[in-house]
């Protein structure tokens, strides 16, 4: 997993991490569905075996599908969060200033 997080953009969001999650999962879903589909067996042992069986999630389902995520915030978002928030502290620190001295 330490791959994964190396080629995660220093962008991402919450909401890119659960996309990402999710994608992995259904890569391993689809992954696990072609395997079954390939290997079709008509002996109900083998099916009831089956039935038990979870899918696993593997670093390469994470990497398939950081492929296809785009960040929702991208570098210039961040700056641009940036400015607002050193102005915004800016400004607050004006206003604590003022009430400090007595000033309205």
């Amino acid at each position: 997993m330490a791959q994964v997080v190396a080629e995660c953009p220093l962008t991402f969001t919450g909401a890119d991490f659960y996309a990402l999650c999710s994608d992995a999962m259904l890569n391993a879903i689809r992954e696990r569905v072609q395997e079954e589909e390939t290997n079709k067996s008509t002996r109900e042992e083998e099916t009831k075996e089956k039935e038990g069986r979870v899918v696993l999630v593997e670093e390469r389902h994470f990497l398939a599908a950081l492929q296809s995520i785009t960040p929702s915030v991208s570098q210039a978002d961040l700056e641009h969060y940036a400015q607002v928030k050193q102005q915004y502290a800016q400004q607050n620190a004006k206003g604590l200033n003022k009430k400090r001295k007595g000033e309205k």
